[in-house]
């Protein structure tokens, strides 16, 4: 189909709260809990994975300083596979996203019941409220992407605040004493960061966001890069200080059973007459975290379709822009999706089985990442002038590959089969789109 040639309204400021603000969504609110029981040894996992994330955000930032392609990690994949990778990336990544964008609706109806408590008893009315959100957030993403920008800078910076007074202000007052015991389950050291290091990547899942609109940002080979690069340590550092700070404030008893680390480690700091306040506050912050994250990861849901038909790899309805620059047809045809799912879980209860999904979905995002950072070690050999890869991609892309090895790995082996039967069962559509276009 013909290309669409788009406006570039995006600038570094925006990109980079795309890439903070679709990282760090509802998660990092219950994180510090979920690690607690490995105890404060579990840092270092932190520490382990960010360091990683960082390579690999790096490799995302070099793909973009030489050919910053609408679509990302779909088009890098594309570029040095061809169109059939090219459309298992699009698809798969297409699918996680949407999936994802369902259970961050789920997680947002569960801050709400702290002030409607109707909720957790009402299944049709937390139906509807999620389907309320997803169809804003969705209206709000087909006014093109500079109105979706503008919210996305005002959510991160909201939910940049309440992070940031906890790992910037807390530090500063935790007890020592809380550190203890280090090692808090009797398995060796290793086995321990081993497991929150695994833990802690899933909170990374977006590093690539910078990549995907390359067609709309300003300066691309400028922007993209350092949006990637400066995001992804932004969302490091508020991930490694809050951890620590929640560690050291909140014994460690009291956090192995916390539901709000971050409000309990607010009550630790603030208390006495703040006391009552802070779980609001925080629950309002987790709200506002999952509606950027929900509002971004709309925007990239609309975007990865458009890009692979702009290819002529999907339908090429996906690849028809409204009068204001969005991909309307696949921002709706996406949400609907998502309404489906929704739906599903709400009135049949599959709690189990939506959770697996989400699982499986995230794996799948892992898969997308390893058929980028192959791709860059082809590309830089059949790039380079004497046809051997970049000194820099020789020590980064290995690393980059075998930490998402290890992370699959540690996903679980009928996780990542099924997350390589999800990218197989993409051929027959493959296939069928092809046909069509023939």
């Amino acid at each position: 189909m013909k290309k669409v040639k788009l406006h570039r309204e995006l600038g570094l400021f925006t990109v980079t709260c795309l890439v903070v603000g679709n990282m760090i969504g509802s998660g990092v609110f219950l994180l510090p809990a979920a690690m607690a029981p490995f105890g404060p040894l579990s840092i270092f996992g932190w520490i382990i994975t960010a360091g990683a994330v960082l390579v690999l955000a790096t490799i995302f930032a070099r793909f973009s300083m030489i050919m910053p392609l609408q679509g990302g990690i779909y088009a890098f994949s594309r570029k040095g596979f061809g169109d059939f990778i090219g459309f298992q990336v699009a698809w798969n990544y297409w699918i996680s996203a949407w999936i994802g964008n369902a259970a961050i609706i789920v997680t947002i109806t569960a801050y709400l019941s702290v002030f409607i408590p109707e909720l957790d008893k009402n299944r049709f009315l937390a139906s509807a409220i999620a389907l309320s959100l997803l169809w804003l957030v969705t209206f709000v993403n087909t006014k093109g992407i500079r109105t979706a920008g503008i919210v996305q800078v005002v959510t991160t910076i909201l939910k940049l605040i309440p992070l940031l007074v906890i790992a910037c202000i807390g530090i500063f007052y935790i007890d020592l004493d809380n550190f203890t015991p280090w090692n808090s389950t009797g398995q060796n050291d290793w086995t321990i960061i081993n497991g929150a290091a695994t833990m802690a990547l899933w909170a990374f899942i977006g590093v690539e966001s910078a990549t995907i609109p390359a067609g709309s940002v300003k300066n691309p080979k400028w922007t993209i890069p350092r949006a990637t690069l400066i995001g992804t340590f932004i969302v490091a550092c508020v991930y490694i200080l809050g951890a620590i700070a929640v560690f050291g404030l909140v014994p460690h008893g009291d956090l192995v059973h916390s539901h709000a680390p971050y409000a309990d480690a607010a009550y630790s700091l603030f208390g006495g007459e703040y006391g009552p306040w802070i779980r609001p506050i925080f629950a309002i912050g987790a709200i506002i975290s999952s509606l950027g994250a929900l509002n971004g990861w709309i925007l990239i849901q609309g975007q990865i379709p458009f890009s692979a038909a702009q290819d002529g790899l999907f339908p090429s309805r996906f690849g028809k822009l409204s009068k204001s620059g969005a991909p309307v047809f696949g921002l709706l045809i996406t949400s609907a999706l998502i309404t489906a799912l929704l739906i599903i879980n709400y009135n049949v209860g599959l709690v189990e089985t939506f959770s697996f999904i989400i699982r499986l979905a995230t794996v799948s995002i892992l898969i997308c990442y390893l058929y980028a950072v192959i791709a860059k070690a082809v590309l830089s050999r059949k790039m380079s002038p004497t046809g051997k890869p970049e000194l820099f991609d020789c020590i980064l892309v290995p690393i980059a590959f075998f930490f998402l090895i290890w992370a699959l790995i540690g996903a679980g082996e009928n996780l990542v089969f099924l997350g390589a039967l999800l990218f197989f069962a993409s051929t027959p559509v493959y296939m069928l789109i092809r046909q069509s276009k023939d």
